[in-house]
């Protein structure tokens, strides 16, 4: 993950603002000096640090996987295998507000699952069944419902023909929250720019500007990345 600078995204969101006419960042300003938060030219700057998180957070929930780069939370992951073959391994991931798992492979498969399967789906009721549940050559990863004492996403993971299967990785994007003391935030580095364009169309939102969809367009473009 790349850390992204608060300072550095104000900078370049009201580049893009400009852009859309010589000085356009002005038109958010005060024409009268007021001191209304979201009238003066504080405010904007103001507006954009508040609505990073939020921008970062939905490129992250919408791009392709393969774009994602996540954190290795492998040491984090606290669970046991079940008792009957093909085992299932059923596991929470301690301290971490998961936004999106991107990745995850234990060492009885070669194949590194990106796709997760909501948990109550079609497909995840499948897995319940021995003949056609997940295998090495097929594993499959089940997010459920949050741990009520944690508040922690559990898993399942069913694929296991040894019961001494460990997990080599899980990679995951954790969610990203405002906080006023914060001068960065982490985001993928191939998807810098989707971010920016994503929070240029949510400042135009907010001050109700028509011209924010062309931005979300923007954003929302992976295929030339």
């Amino acid at each position: 993950m790349e850390s992204l600078s608060v300072s550095t995204v104000v900078e370049l969101v009201r580049k893009n603002l400009d852009e859309l006419d010589p000085n356009g960042s002005i038109m958010f300003d005060s024409e009268n000096g007021s001191d209304d938060p979201f009238n003066d030219n504080n405010s904007l700057n103001t507006t954009i640090k508040k609505s990073l998180p939020e921008a970062i957070n939905a490129v992250h929930l919408a791009a392709p996987a393969v774009l994602l780069e996540g954190e290795d939370v492998k040491e984090d992951v606290a669970g046991s295998m079940s008792d009957d073959s093909p085992y299932v391994f059923s596991f929470l991931v301690r301290g971490y507000n998961i936004l999106r798992p991107v990745a995850f492979q234990m060492d009885d498969s070669d194949i590194v699952v990106r796709d997760v399967i909501p948990y109550g789906s079609p497909e995840a009721r499948k897995q319940a069944n021995k003949y056609i549940c997940g295998r090495p050559d097929r594993p499959r990863l089940v997010i459920g419902p949050k741990d009520t004492d944690t508040s922690w996403p559990s898993f399942q993971y069913y694929s296991c023909e040894i019961k001494t299967a460990e997990v080599k990785f899980f990679n995951i994007i954790e969610r990203q929250d405002y906080s006023d003391s914060k001068t960065s935030y982490d985001c993928s580095p191939r998807l810098k720019q989707n971010v920016i364009d994503y929070l240029t169309g949510l400042v135009l939102d907010i001050y109700g500007d028509q011209r924010a969809q062309s931005f979300y367009t923007r954003a929302n473009n992976f295929s030339s990345i």
